[in-house]
């Protein structure tokens, strides 16, 4: 499995182009520092094996946590349950 590493600047003209950002990072690391954008979908790396059904399939992910380990690894979840590999990106080093 090869999930696709890319930069801010990258996932920011995903996000432009309707690419959907989720943000796995745990809620206390979310109020100490959050994106600056819109829709975006928080689910806890922690409980992301019971939440991730609602996302869809039929559009491009951006993952994102504070150091890009825990985000590789939910993009790596969601392929292995049937999105997409293609669609999937983790944002490289985290935010």
């Amino acid at each position: 499995m090869n999930i696709k590493e890319i930069t801010a600047t990258e996932a920011n003209e995903l996000l432009e182009k309707g690419a959907l950002l989720v943000d796995v990072r745990e809620l206390d690391e979310v109020q100490l520092t959050s994106f600056q954008i819109g829709g975006i979908e928080n689910i806890p790396f922690s409980t992301f094996d019971d939440n991730y059904y609602n996302l869809p399939k039929n559009r491009i992910i951006v993952l994102a946590c504070h150091l890009g380990i825990r985000s590789l690894r939910a993009a790596q979840f969601l392929v292995i349950q049937g999105w997409n590999e293609a669609n999937m990106y983790s944002l490289e080093g985290g935010i």
